[in-house]
């Protein structure tokens, strides 16, 4: 599918296409925001023929001005700094050449830069590299006193090259084991550098100025079965460990007239890993990628557009192997790249930009072992749960690469079409180091958890109930419990024991989802399930037993029914005896219960607080139940009854 990008963009990416410049040095001579560059080009190699004239190679000293602020105070003339705020600054640098602007003011250049006065042409610079745009920026034609017609405004200039690439083999080491990269992807780009540059239009008519514009390619990348494994054993967190190979590297110097533009294409290769990390752990495992990307982009002036197409793109053959005491994420990764890059000092670069690929298999793998994880069978204490899951995705995230005034920035760029969908788990963890962009393109791969109780088993509560004469009705509260590690929507299926399955969705991170069940015979307890969630994960051993209170039927007597409903119930461990079960009901009915008895299953009767035999409409009770042995328990059981012939003892397991 076609995704379009309008964004910020910046920094080095998975496929990167280079466009850069030989080593130069700054002077020592600068100003507030200007600086000297020396290029010493006399008896460089590095030249391109143009198609009209001869010109000579020359040691350059060019003026790099960062601003219209820095323009103010560079040394050079007044007629220079006027005719560039002319057509506009722009988003700067600049370049300026020094020796160019000051011969053309002290009268020298007629001499000095003879062999660059020459008819204003679109076409005399035109090369085998690159070429320059009919009309461009040029705003006006004027006269110079020497009689040459000259055009003003910016005029475009475009580098191109089409370049093919193969990715190679790469491994390096890794905590306690080996990251390694079967390299079979290839490609090809047609890679652009695109500047701008400015002729003397008061005076001879040469060029003395020149920028930056922007850098752009289109290609594809085919991935043919390429190969990412990582065999690790870390005890820390590693922001990002990585190493990087040109696959691709060229430098060349172009002649505007007496200005070098000094250039390098370049697709230089990273390949590395991070690690986010809450214990020690251990892992394996590898990831086959095939497909093809296609692609268009160009980058200017900090941002990017374009367009690329991921519908082939696959990752498969997941084989994770893990051990785990508590969170940890992987992102083995590689990244290939295509950038532009002109003027560099040593080993950086005054302007570039760049766009790329970052293919990645984030592995999350976690366990849990606590009881601080919720009460599911509402026997007044927290489970202990134990949960272990690997979680395996893949993803290939758009990078972009900008640079003035040697600042390189690398931004992740979120695409417009899978902009705002959701993503969790290790992912999501590792796009939070990135930006939090959303990915080009991401899937599941692989999901496996063990253990029980799990984590990912619910929890019920019963909001309300109700006897309609003939059936009862259920108001139920549905959540997950509050350690579950994904922010997704969960699927549950609720089962009474005659096998009846009401399936629900409750949403993490959220208090309840409201349920009625109904059913026309006694309830004691509920199977509650959580299957799994809109992810696609499936879960295993999810399941939990919560007893739910059973409307009565009708109590009887006074005027209406009583109803007997449960207000709260805890469970204390004395030690020396066994537990002890402590409930309170309510009549929430009409009428007055007019019996009411509680046993104990499997312990010793024991009356607590008021322990009423009848209760009135509203009316409390509280009851108790001992076990007889140590660290076991009983729940009581409650007969209750009215006056009416209809109304006979009704026995009702609370929990």
């Amino acid at each position: 599918m076609k995704k379009l990008i309008r964004r910020a963009c910046a920094g080095a990416a998975m496929a990167l296409l280079s466009l850069s410049v030989q080593a130069q040095t700054y002077t020592g001579v600068q100003g507030p925001g200007w600086r000297e560059i020396a290029m010493p080009l006399a008896s460089t190699s590095l030249r391109t023929a143009q198609t009209v004239g001869t010109y000579t190679t020359r040691n350059a000293v060019l003026i790099e001005i960062d601003s219209p602020a820095g323009l103010a105070y560079a040394p050079i003339p007044s007629a220079a700094k006027d005719n560039i705020l002319s057509d506009g600054f722009g988003d700067g640098p600049i370049y300026v050449d020094r020796d160019v602007v000051n011969a053309i003011a002290n009268g020298t250049a007629a001499t000095t830069f003879a062999e660059y006065i020459e008819p204003d042409s679109t076409t005399a610079y035109n090369s085998a590299e690159g070429r320059e745009s009919a009309g461009g920026g040029m705003s006006r034609a004027r006269m110079t006193p020497q009689g040459l017609f000259c055009n003003s405004g910016w005029r475009t200039y475009t580098l191109s090259r089409n370049i093919p690439f193969n990715t190679v083999n790469a491994s390096k080491g890794v905590f306690g084991g080996t990251l390694t990269f079967d390299g079979r992807m290839n490609g090809s780009a047609d890679v652009r550098i695109v500047v701008e540059y400015k002729k003397s239009d008061w005076s001879l008519c040469i060029p003395y100025t020149v920028r930056f514009k922007e850098a752009g390619a289109v290609g594809n990348i085919n991935l043919n079965d390429s190969r990412l494994a990582l065999t690790a054993s870390v005890s820390t967190t590693v922001a990002e460990d990585s190493s990087r190979q040109d696959l691709y590297k060229s430098n060349g110097v172009v002649w505007l007239g007496p200005i070098p533009v000094w250039y390098t294409y370049a697709i230089p290769m990273d390949y590395g890993y991070k690690v986010i990390l809450s214990a020690s752990t251990t892992v394996e495992y590898s990831s086959q990628l095939s497909g093809q990307i296609t692609f268009n982009y160009t980058c200017a002036n900090g941002n990017c557009s374009g367009s690329s197409d991921t519908s082939t793109v696959r990752l498969s053959n997941p084989n994770p192997n893990w051990a785990v005491q508590a969170d940890a994420t992987f992102d083995p990764f590689v990244k290939v790249g295509l950038e532009g890059r002109v003027y560099p000092i040593g080993n950086w670069y005054l302007a570039s930009a760049g766009i790329g690929f970052k293919f990645s298999t984030p592995l999350q793998v976690y366990g849990y072992y606590g009881n601080a994880c919720g009460d599911a069978d509402k026997d007044g204490y927290n489970e202990t749960v134990n949960t272990y899951f690997a979680d395996l995705q893949a993803r290939v995230s758009l990078v972009s690469s900008w640079s003035l005034l040697g600042g390189e920035r690398v931004r992740y760029v979120s695409v417009g079409g899978w902009a705002g969908r959701k993503i969790n788990g290790g992912l999501y963890k590792v796009l939070n180091t990135e930006g939090n962009h959303t990915p080009l393109w991401n899937r599941r791969l692989y999901y496996t958890d063990s253990g029980s109780p799990s984590i990912f088993s619910p929890v019920l509560r019963q909001q309300a109930g109700s006897f309609t004469g003939t059936q009862y009705e259920h108001v139920l509260r549905t959540s997950m419990r509050p350690c579950v590690p994904f922010e997704n929507t969960y699927f549950v299926d609720i089962v009474d024991p005659a096998g009846q399955v009401t399936t629900v969705s409750v949403p993490s991170r959220t208090d309840t989802t409201t349920t009625k069940i109904y059913n026309s015979s006694s309830v004691w307890r509920l199977r509650a399930s959580g299957t799994r969630d809109d992810d696609g994960r499936v879960f295993n051993n999810s399941s939990s037993v919560a007893p739910i209170l059973d409307p009565a039927p009708p109590g009887g007597g006074n005027g209406g029914p009583g109803l007997l409903q449960r207000v709260s119930n805890t469970r204390t461990a004395p030690g020396a005896s066994g537990d002890i079960v402590t409930v309170t009901v309510r009549n929430g009915g009409t009428g007055t219960i007019t019996s009411i008895v509680h046993s104990c299953t499997g312990g010793s009767f024991h009356v607590w607080g008021n322990g009423l035999t009848s209760l009135a409409p509203g009316q409390s009770g509280t009851y108790q139940c001992r076990a007889a042995a140590s660290g076991t328990y009983a729940w009581p059981t409650f007969n209750i009854s009215g006056n009416g012939a209809s109304n006979s003892p009704f026995s009702q397991q609370l929990y």
